[in-house]
């Protein structure tokens, strides 16, 4: 930034002043007088006027080489004060107000290769910075991709220019377009319903280091937190265990840290470890429970409710009775086997009999019906000791 005027003055005078274009390199002051000496007089004897004359003209002469001496010496002074004022106005970021002094400058000296190159390089400065002066339009009007198309162009061609009036407009762009993302994106926060929907929010500012910025991504991170408790917490209602730690497993990628997830993951956690043992004593109940019916539906089916023997009045032996089905499913094809007493228990004959209906569904009753014609009349009761049946 800093350089040397180039000015039309004397050369014993060494001036400086700052050059905002670093490609500049420093200029001593001109000397616009030429050499005055004069060539050896004659030493021959001549009236005084002669010598009169020339000291007359030489101290004439004198007097205006130094008033235009003093001249060239206050402008380049004033050029001096001019550019060291336009430029540090520039720096501070007052660019309207530092061309004006460079302009002011270029009235004294219209060919000064520094004024002219600061006078090009502020003028670009301050095109741009109308173009950022825009864009912040458009971010109070909410155009916010209005805004950011026009800070990415912005940005673009900043990247090749250098020095440090356009470091400091590379740094104002940078931030200009931080505010407008954020402001964006806070902008767009209430609508977000679901963690899909906020992830990509919090990603697009999740570098920026402003304390907006930082605000923003907190509010992101504990409305994400928010809704996957919610989430989380009905998952586990519905013992939905594996989806309810998916959730949160999902959400503590933005907040590894937060205490309310951390606990329902613990809770979660605990409860899926406890379903899983109930269940597997469930299910080791449930077989055993189901051997035993099966075991039961084999070899205790068939109740006997009723059993009667008698002899008719035609020397019939009649044996009837009921049976219930005991069993859990249905069964068929039921056959009872039984001994014929006679009046001292002994058994006299053997048979068995068919109950109808054939089918009997659980919990029904069946019929049971057999005569034997008591020829030696010692036939007197019966004793059921066996079933069979089919499982449907």
């Amino acid at each position: 930034m800093k350089e040397r005027t180039d000015p039309v003055g004397i050369p014993e005078e060494n001036e400086t002043a700052v050059a905002l274009d670093p490609a500049l390199n420093g200029r001593g002051i001109q000397d616009y007088i030429g050499d005055t000496t004069a060539n050896p007089a004659s030493r021959k004897r001549v009236p005084i006027l002669v010598y009169v004359l020339p000291i007359v003209s030489l101290v004439i002469v004198a007097a205006l080489l130094g008033s235009i001496y003093a001249y060239q010496k206050s402008v380049n002074r004033q050029v001096e004060e001019l550019l060291q004022q336009g430029e540090q106005l520039a720096l501070d970021g007052k660019l309207a107000e530092g061309k004006a002094a460079i302009e002011k400058a270029l009235e004294k000296r219209p060919d000064h290769r520094v004024l002219l190159a600061d006078q090009k390089l502020l003028t670009d400065a301050i095109a741009l910075q109308a173009r950022l002066d825009d864009a912040d339009k458009q971010r109070k009007g909410k155009k916010f991709d209005e805004a950011i198309k026009e800070i990415d162009s912005l940005q673009k061609e900043l990247a090749s220019r250098s020095g440090p009036v356009f470091q400091k407009l590379v740094a104002a762009v940078d931030t200009k377009k931080e505010e407008v993302v954020v402001e964006q994106v806070v902008a767009g926060l209430p609508a977000k319903k679901a963690v899909e929907e906020l992830a990509p929010l919090f990603n697009v500012i999740r570098d920026y280091k402003g304390e907006a910025a930082q605000k923003a991504a907190n509010q992101i991170k504990q409305k994400i937190a928010d809704i996957a408790y919610d989430k989380a917490s009905a998952e586990l209602s519905d013992k939905q265990f594996a989806n309810a730690l998916v959730t949160l497993e999902e959400a503590l990628k933005f907040d590894e840290s937060n205490k309310k997830l951390t606990t329902l993951k613990t809770t979660v956690e605990q409860k899926k470890q406890s379903f899983e043992e109930a269940e597997n004593r469930r299910i080791e109940e449930a077989i055993e429970k189901a051997n035993q019916e099966d075991l039961a539906n084999r070899t205790e089916a068939v109740e006997l409710v009723s059993v009667d023997a008698f002899t008719d009045e035609y020397g019939y032996f009649i044996v009837e009775g009921t049976i219930k089905n005991r069993a859990t499913r249905s069964i068929s094809s039921v056959l009872l086997y039984f001994d014929i007493l006679d009046e001292s228990g002994e058994a006299v004959d053997q048979a068995s009999v068919y109950v109808s209906p054939e089918f009997l569904a659980s919990g029904d009753e069946g019929d049971f019906y057999a005569e034997f014609y008591n020829y030696e009349d010692n036939m007197s009761s019966v004793n059921v000791n066996r079933a069979e049946w089919q499982l449907n």
